[in-house]
């Protein structure tokens, strides 16, 4: 298993766990010390490109990253005068099957009669990112959506839901025969200690 985490001071961290082994830890982007807007504040995942991130910075830089590497493989800007809405908490959807994402980014004012607009970025229009699903380390079947309940339809999230609140109740069930059972054992043998 595999997750990366953004942490708090903006360093991003890949951590893995296999089997009984403990965890480990490995910095995939240090906090930035000397240019404060290449802070990272969002990280997106994208589950077409396997192993891939979209990480997003506070001065609105938009990278792809390889998390086996860690290397940059990218970076998507909206076209000029266009910035990113809210850069601390950017509008970006990731296709989970299809090689692409959408970003919504502003016009300043006055620049355009739509001040706000959604710009789409396919992948494979890329010459870098040609062959990246094809050479990368974590294959497409491991990609598992439970990983990202966000990104199931709402009935297979309320049927999950439901089903795990069901299997709680199974075992609170079991549990309170279990200690029932164990009660009745009990007094059982205060019975028989009373007797001898």
């Amino acid at each position: 298993m595999m997750c990366v985490v953004l942490c708090t001071d903006s360093s991003l961290h890949l951590l893995a766990a296999q089997g009984t082994r403990g965890p480990t830890l490995r910095v995939l982007v240090d906090r930035p010390a000397k240019h404060p807007g290449e802070a990272l504040c969002a990280v997106v995942p994208a589950p077409a490109l396997p192993g891939m991130v979209l990480t997003v910075s506070r001065n609105g830089c938009v990278h792809l990253l390889d998390v086996a590497g860690p290397q940059v493989v990218c970076a998507f800007a909206p076209p000029r005068p266009c910035h990113l809405a809210v850069t601390w908490k950017p509008v970006c959807v990731v296709s989970l099957h299809h090689p692409y994402f959408l970003l919504r980014g502003d016009y300043p004012d006055g620049a355009s009669d739509t001040p706000y607009s959604v710009f789409y970025f396919h992948f494979d229009s890329y010459p870098l990112l040609e062959n990246i699903s094809r050479n990368c380390c974590i294959s497409q079947a491991d990609v598992d959506t439970t990983a990202f309940p966000q990104a199931l339809p709402l009935e297979k999230r309320c049927e999950s839901f439901l089903q795990k609140r069901f299997q709680k109740l199974e075992n609170k069930v079991k549990e309170q025969e279990h200690w029932t059972r164990l009660r009745r054992y009990s007094l059982f043998l205060q019975r028989e200690t009373l007797r001898k």
